[in-house]
């Protein structure tokens, strides 16, 4: 999943089971509010936070159920 805002880019990726949580400053301090366990997330471009936390907010929203 691949979030986008501004020039920050975030890549969110699932991990195996017991992975835990691997992402940095603040796209880890979304996915922990959001629950978001098993991941392995990446910002790319900006180092801006508010452009990082949007990013991931935008990737989040991509999310679907196995499902649909």
């Amino acid at each position: 999943m691949f979030g986008h805002y501004g020039a920050g880019k975030v890549l969110i990726k699932p991990a195996s089971e017991g992975t835990g949580l691997i992402a940095g400053g603040a796209s880890r301090a979304v996915l922990e509010v959001a629950g978001v366990r098993n991941v392995l997330c990446k910002s790319l471009g900006s180092s801006n936070p508010h452009n990082v936390v949007s990013a991931t907010i935008k990737g989040l929203r991509q999310l679907r159920s196995a499902e649909a």
